[in-house]
């Protein structure tokens, strides 16, 4: 399909844009953002979750809390243990925002003592817990229910 031709670039681009739109059902894809201050980590959920949404990552959880006051978020997923602030400390503030829309949480986690960490993601409200290594059909099953719970609003 040839458009039309207008007489400046910026209609051109419009009547381009609306073409598009009726052409193709316009998705909007879930925001996942992964904190963790090993960039191999990073990069491994990069490649494991990009097909379920954008993941977004960073490894400083200050960071990770600026991008939370800019950005609608649906998922953090967060390693327990960084340098500049825990998991457990980020997951706790990031309740304290009170934010609109109240993000799933994954807490990831390479300590032995998981029930010790259980009982207090209950205390930050925390979804799931996975330990490191993971399992990546157990990280793609996790993100997978958080966000469709999230869709459907249970």
């Amino acid at each position: 399909m040839t458009l039309p031709h207008f007489g400046s670039r910026t209609q051109r681009i419009e009547v381009h844009f609306l073409w598009r739109m009726t052409d193709m059902s316009l998705t909007i894809q879930p925001r996942i953002l992964c904190v963790d201050d090993e960039l191999f980590i990073l990069n491994a959920l990069n490649r494991h979750l990009r097909s379920r949404g954008e993941v977004i990552t960073t490894p400083s959880a200050s960071e990770a809390l600026e991008i939370l006051s800019r950005q609608t978020i649906d998922l953090i997923i967060t390693d327990m243990r960084m340098p500049e602030m825990s998991g457990l400390e980020l997951l706790k503030r990031v309740k304290d925002m009170e934010l609109q829309n109240n993000p799933g949480q994954i807490l990831l986690t390479g300590n032995s003592e998981v029930q010790d960490t259980q009982e207090m993601l209950i205390t930050v409200g925390a979804n799931n817990i996975l330990r490191k290594p993971w399992v990546k059909e157990e990280l793609v099953s996790a993100v997978d229910q958080l966000l469709k719970a999230r869709l459907t609003g249970l």
